[in-house]
């Protein structure tokens, strides 16, 4: 049972013609379903749930996340661009609703209403992101905390499949990771000045309206929200270096909760989202990694001094 092997299952649901052909899906959540097949108890590997709730998992959020990409705003759209958008939101509903299928048929009943009570949050804590957004009542770390959750709750949902003494290290993993995507993709933006267009309402800008609210002042000449506001803003408050820190903050938490357990096969899982961040310390971790032979021997994408 790997990765690999639900990456594949999931593909014969999402590789219709119809929708590669209008829309783009989004990407496999990789490091929460290597995560997951991990820490999954042996009882239910041996059973092939683990693999069938990794199947489920992936085919909701890529469903899930297939929704945020729909292009909500009020504007007319060619006909061709507004099919692409229906068909966007009758994808992100078929993939998100395979799941009462392929649970119903194993007789997984139980797990179905577990899937449901996570979807509801997922939406609840989605709502409450908008809403903030709105009264422009939220900072760049709530932001972030809020994006955190969306994106963790659905695989809450497995926490009993984790054996119990296993369960906090796989949790802090799981937020730790999933938060180091959500930073990098935010720090993406900033890198591309294309990218903070007049629809963007990322984590710089509401790093910039608290600043606003503790009193530090700027460049009152230009419209507010505006794509040349926010990149003089993003300059003046030093945004993208304070987001790398946070990210290679992160990264060594996880670092740390990986080369503290014994399983080599943990590292492997966090090596790759880690390769390219370098981590600031005054010490020096080693990641070790055991031999087929019973030695110790260094993991070669796992080694930094930081």
């Amino acid at each position: 049972m790997n990765v690999n092997r639900v990456r594949q299952l999931a593909s014969q649901y999402a590789n219709y013609d119809l929708i590669q052909q209008y829309t783009e899906l989004p990407s496999f959540p990789d490091f929460q379903i290597r995560l997951f097949l991990k820490f999954v108890r042996s009882d239910l590997v041996s059973r092939e749930r683990g693999e069938l709730y990794s199947l489920v998992a992936s085919l909701i959020q890529i469903g899930l996340d297939t929704h945020d990409f729909v292009d909500v705003s009020d504007r007319a759209l060619p006909m061709p661009q507004m099919r692409a958008r229906q068909l966007q939101v009758l994808a992100g509903d078929y993939l998100s609703g395979r799941y009462y299928e392929l649970l119903s048929n194993a007789e997984e009943i139980e797990r179905i209403r577990d899937l449901a009570d996570a979807i509801c949050d997922v939406n609840v804590l989605k709502m409450n992101l908008y809403m903030r957004k709105l009264q422009r009542d939220l900072s760049g770390e709530q932001y972030l905390q809020l994006l955190s959750a969306i994106r963790t709750r659905l695989f809450l949902a497995f926490e009993d499949d984790i054996a119990e003494e296993k369960r906090q290290l796989w949790r802090e993993m799981l937020d730790s990771g999933t938060l180091i995507e959500i930073m990098q993709r935010e720090l993406e933006k900033l890198e591309k000045p294309e990218m903070i267009r007049d629809d963007y309402d990322g984590w710089a800008l509401w790093e910039i309206i608290s600043s606003q609210r503790d009193g530090v002042e700027g460049p009152g000449s230009l419209a507010p929200d505006k794509p040349e506001w926010v990149r003089i803003w993003v300059d003046k408050l030093g945004l993208k270096e304070k987001l790398r820190m946070q990210i290679e903050q992160t990264a060594e938490r996880l670092a740390l909760l990986a080369t503290n357990h014994s399983d080599s096969q943990i590292v492997d899982i966090v090596s790759p989202m880690l390769e390219d961040i370098p981590i600031r310390s005054s010490g020096q971790y080693t990641y070790i990694r055991g031999g087929t032979d019973g030695s110790e021997s260094q993991g070669k994408a796992c080694s930094r001094s930081v």
